[in-house]
């Protein structure tokens, strides 16, 4: 930690959990885990306005402490500033810049059994299994970990291959004693934040799939570092925040591939994506399919050929779920406007013919194709650069991708294409199969067992049920069912299944 890389981070964040507790005791009102974290998630909302974050390293303390009672009191109104003044010379900040460092081990009183305190309202680790059990309280990293396992450097300590190293909490007779893990498994994949929006049957089913996208196949080993972020994952919990507070039903389900899991909608066509691989995490808690048509953030800000991609906020997936459920949402940059009123105009350099040079017009901020729809909401803004004109933020609604049946035309190349399509149909079918079943680790298991010498009636069966509780032992005289579910037996040596009266 002596070489404190990343430590300006860990120290608002600190500064933010110090700050929430003092609001605690100035108002007397109770303040939970949940209302917490969403103050700490509105910091970014306001501070995504300047183009910077909490984690930003460009944050200065004005812009830091001045969010961050803004969004104190827009949750608490009856709070009070927090701070005097929204400079390094105030008192309280000066105060708790002084107990950070001693923490940490740095300055004039620095503590002997040094660690980095870690704010339960970290996006970083607030949706980690060991963090959420010490409830309001941090969590600490001792220094002698940093130094041995990160050379030092703070801004390494939540990455996933370092999910090995424990953390500890204070108890009452405020000792240190170890608390858990800095990350498991399911830590990283996002199922310790899912596991509290979906139903025991249905993390049973997907647990398995979604730990599986972070396989490396080369090694066949979990890669932390394959799942998608934080940021990917608060809107996805956002999503399924909102459909909780609108009392809908929804079900969550094992998508295409390994890595990919989806929230479906009750009594609707809708369906979410909530889990993807990190290289496509921006579709995560972004992309709504709709009775084939899908609803997503798009941008007219061209980056060479391409447009740029955009990951909205935990606030901007929900206002995406919302408007694809036909709900109004305002425009951010014009809040009289809702999203897809036409009349207003942007300009933008376009080439009226392929050689001509590129002009200034004016184009609708919203419009509808053949198959697209597009609805502006905001400027797009790159951090870091100036604003370029006519480029906007939009939702979209697209109709290219189809759930409904394909059709073509009887000709040869008609007939060429649904070969192909149906070829691809059957292709991806088994390989999806394959890896629901783990046809590998069958085949597997299969010969080590027959490189022991067993005979074919001594192999184990492998259990091919992907809920756990349907997976019973036999007993010598066959299988008492105490309810109606089948399930496979899976004997040393061939037993009868049979349903008792009760079932």
């Amino acid at each position: 930690m002596k070489k404190g890389h990343g430590l300006r981070r860990y120290f608002y964040e600190y500064v933010t959990h110090e700050a929430i507790r003092q609001a605690r005791e100035q108002t007397g009102q109770v303040i939970p885990i949940s209302q917490a974290k969403r103050i700490r998630q509105r910091m970014d909302e306001r501070l995504s306005e300047q183009g910077m974050s909490v984690a930003d390293h460009r944050l200065g303390v004005t812009a830091l402490l001045t969010a961050l009672d803004d969004s104190i009191q827009e949750s608490v109104p009856s709070a009070e500033a927090v701070f005097d003044e929204y400079a390094g010379a105030d008192p309280l900040f000066q105060r708790l810049q002084a107990q950070f460092m001693r923490e940490v081990g740095l300055g004039e009183h620095a503590k002997g059994a040094a660690a980095l305190p870690i704010s339960p309202y970290d996006p970083e680790w607030s949706q980690r299994a060991t963090v959420k059990n010490v409830g309001t309280s941090l969590a600490y990293l001792p220094d002698q970990t940093i130094t041995e396992i990160l050379d030092g450097e703070t801004s390494r300590a939540a990455d996933g291959e370092h999910g090995q190293m424990m953390l500890w909490v204070v108890d009452a007779e405020g000792q240190m004693i170890e608390a858990g893990p800095a990350m498991t498994d399911e830590d990283a994949s996002g199922l310790t934040a899912l596991r509290d929006s979906m139903s025991v049957k249905e993390y049973e089913q997907v647990r398995q799939w979604a730990i599986d996208g972070g396989r490396d196949p080369r090694t066949n080993r979990i890669d932390r570092n394959r799942f998608m972020s934080t940021a990917a994952l608060e809107r996805s919990l956002a999503m399924l925040h909102e459909l909780q507070a609108q009392g809908l039903d929804y079900e969550v389900l094992r998508d295409r591939n390994p890595g990919q899991l989806k929230a479906r909608i009750a009594s609707t066509g809708m369906e979410i994506r909530l889990t993807e691989p990190r290289e496509r995490e921006d579709y995560a808690g972004a992309m709504i399919y709709d009775n084939g048509a899908i609803v997503r953030y798009s941008t007219n800000h061209k980056v060479g050929k391409d447009a740029a991609v955009y990951s909205p906020t935990p606030a901007e997936a929900v206002d995406l779920l919302r408007f694809a459920q036909g709900q109004a949402v305002a425009r951010q940059d014009r809040p009289e406007l809702l999203a897809g009123t036409l009349g207003p105009t942007h300009t933008e350099m376009i080439r009226t013919t392929a050689k001509s040079p590129l002009e200034p017009t004016e184009v609708e901020d919203n419009y509808h194709g053949a198959k697209d729809s597009m609805f502006a909401v905001k400027e797009y803004r790159v951090p870091g650069e100036r604003p370029r004109e006519g480029s906007l933020v939009m939702l979209r609604r697209e109709g290219k991708e189809r759930t409904l049946p394909e059709f073509y035309n009887p000709t040869e190349g008609g007939r060429a294409a649904a070969e192909e399509y149906m070829a691809t149909a059957v292709r991806t079918a088994r390989e999806n199969l394959a890896a629901s079943l783990d046809v590998d680790g069958l085949l597997a298991s299969f010969e080590d067992q027959r490189a022991e010498g067993l005979n074919i009636v001594e192999f184990e069966i492998p259990a091919l049920s992907s809920d756990p509780r349907l997976l019973r032992s036999c007993d010598p005289t066959g299988t008492s069912w105490s309810d109606s579910e089948l399930t496979c037996c899976a004997p040393a040596r061939p037993r009868r299944c049979t349903r008792s009266a009760s079932a």
